[in-house]
């Protein structure tokens, strides 16, 4: 029981020891940071049916280690204790690193995963990641830019593709209106989410492409499953 008398503050303790009396002004809740281990992830994004949510907790002034005072959510429902780690960081003593992979595969749809947490002073903070499971393996939203461009060293045109899950190999190929292929690059980013490449406009034999509409076709697999997209480039010098 504590008692405040204005002059003094008494109280009394049921165990033996000694004890020092603080104060402190902390009023700031400790950063927390959610994201996907393995993955250039940005809020909204695809994550495969089995990922691995890494989260830190950072406080100047401490972190809060207790479990029950460490609240992980999966779509308003809380994560089990056991399903998911907590360790400090071995580079600084005021982060917590935390780590949760679901124990069953995630079903396709949309998902919010929430944190809560707070610092050594009792300041309470929460932030949360929202990611989407496609279901199936495919390549989604490609585009380059810019389109027109212009081959060689220095100009070229950038890919962005979206893969739903993790490939194992992923390819560009670029072939004439009339079906000549013109080169083939097997070294593309394979990671869910968001990549990008960068294509020189050059040929296989490094020289640059001609004048002329082009077709591309990106290849992405996965085990036994093959997806495909295809469109058009144009070059200009």
């Amino acid at each position: 029981n504590q008692t405040d008398t204005g002059e003094a503050i008494s109280a009394e303790v049921k165990l033996p020891g000694t004890f020092a009396l603080l104060s402190h002004t902390d009023s700031h809740p400790p950063t927390l940071e959610i994201t996907v281990e393995n993955q250039g992830f940005i809020d909204g994004d695809y994550i495969s049916d089995t990922p691995t949510i890494a989260a830190k907790i950072e406080d100047a002034n401490g972190v809060d280690p207790h479990l029950e005072n460490i609240v992980l959510t999966q779509n308003g429902v809380r994560v089990s204790q056991e399903a998911f780690t907590v360790a400090a960081s071995p580079l600084n003593k005021n982060v917590l690193l935390i780590t949760y992979t679901p124990v069953h595969a995630l079903q396709a749809g949309d998902y919010r995963i929430r944190l809560q947490a707070q610092d050594a002073n009792g300041n309470v903070e929460d932030t949360e990641l929202t990611a989407k499971v496609a279901g199936e393996f495919e390549i989604k939203n490609i585009a380059n830019f810019p389109n027109p461009f212009r081959p060689g060293k220095g100009n070229g045109t950038d890919f962005a593709y979206y893969l739903t899950e993790s490939a194992d190999t992923v390819s560009l190929k670029i072939y004439t209106l009339t079906g000549k292929l013109i080169t083939t690059i097997d070294t593309l980013e394979v990671d869910t989410s968001y990549n990008e490449y960068h294509f020189d406009g050059l040929d296989a034999d490094g020289e640059p492409l001609a004048n002329g509409v082009y077709i591309y076709k990106f290849t992405a697999i996965k085990g036994d499953t093959r997806t495909q997209k295809v469109g058009k480039i144009v070059v200009i010098k």
